[in-house]
């Protein structure tokens, strides 16, 4: 079984026994995941070095090992996290040299991954993160139609469970499904990146969306009724939105308003009210549209 898989097991098991708030001992550890003591401990300060996860430890008889808090249901850890423990264990590197150097190079804002990476993926992804990091042209052939392209990679964005390469084709700003890369993806020749397409590729990013359809940015205010749908609008605008806890309020710019429309409907309309009616009159007007398209169908 792969590292990343046996650690994504021990935080579930830690987890697991959160709940019932007992500490672990190394040897349940290695016993649960049938390995020695000493590789146990192994896994355990590598999971410890991530700043997003404390694992607390207690000495004595009663004692063992903990999370200092739980992780949330669903046992869903942020993509990022799993990004750099996929690319530790395939360059055999401790997870904190990946982890100090990954947000330079991606943004992965998601609130949740899906605790695992495909193989292939994760291959092409290594091209990529290299192509940015070390400022190399890429070239590959893209879509069902395999058309070629040579670009100037300059960020990886990971939204709606999907990796984008950002980067400028024929002095346009484009996004790239990184899956939908073809074998021949590559690495070429040096290019010095441009300070102008790159502080506007920074501005896109801080939105939710890639901006691919009326490119108009659109901001979304709602009033929540409590703070269960405040944290609701959190994970599906994928933490690029702002929480005003005391007023129950949300809010988050989008690069184009359609694509705000999708992660709404993923949340009931009772739970909410839009502060911006204008908005409202759009979004009905759109929901009308397709359930319009769904009877003629």
């Amino acid at each position: 079984m792969s590292k990343i898989s046996q650690e994504l097991k021990i935080l579930l098991y830690l987890n697991q026994r959160y709940i019932r708030s007992k500490w672990v001992t190394i040897k349940e550890i290695a016993a649960y995941l049938e390995i020695s003591d000493r590789q146990a401990r192994r896994y355990l300060e590598d999971l410890n070095s991530i700043m997003d996860i404390k694992i607390e430890t207690k000495l004595g008889r009663d004692g063992g090992y903990r999370l200092k808090t739980p992780l949330d249901k669903g046992f869903a850890m942020p993509e990022n996290i799993v990004l750099a423990m996929s690319i530790a264990m395939k360059r055999n590197k401790r997870i904190e040299e990946v982890m100090s150097t990954l947000p330079n190079y991606v943004v992965t804002d998601s609130v949740e991954g899906d605790n695992a990476l495909d193989n292939a993926l994760l291959d092409k992804l290594e091209v990529v993160l290299e192509a940015v990091q070390y400022q190399k042209q890429l070239f590959f052939s893209y879509g069902e139609k395999a058309n070629k392209y040579l670009v100037n990679p300059y960020k990886i964005l990971f939204t709606n469970h999907t990796y984008y390469l950002v980067a400028i084709s024929d002095n346009v700003i484009k996004y790239f499904d990184i899956s939908q890369t073809k074998e021949d993806l590559k690495r070429l020749g040096a290019f010095k990146p441009d300070s102008k397409a790159l502080s506007e590729i920074e501005r896109r990013l801080k939105n939710y969306g890639l901006g691919t359809k009326d490119e108009n940015e659109t901001v979304l205010a709602v009033k929540c009724k409590d703070r269960k749908t405040l944290a609701a609008f959190h994970k599906y605008f994928e933490g690029k939105g702002t929480i005003n806890e005391k007023e129950l309020t949300y809010t988050v710019v989008g690069n184009s308003e359609h694509e705000l429309y999708y992660p709404l409907f993923r949340i009931s309309t009772k739970s909410y009210e839009f502060i911006d009616k204008n908005f409202k009159n759009r979004y009905i007007k759109y929901l009308e549209k397709q359930i319009r398209s769904i009877n003629h169908e």
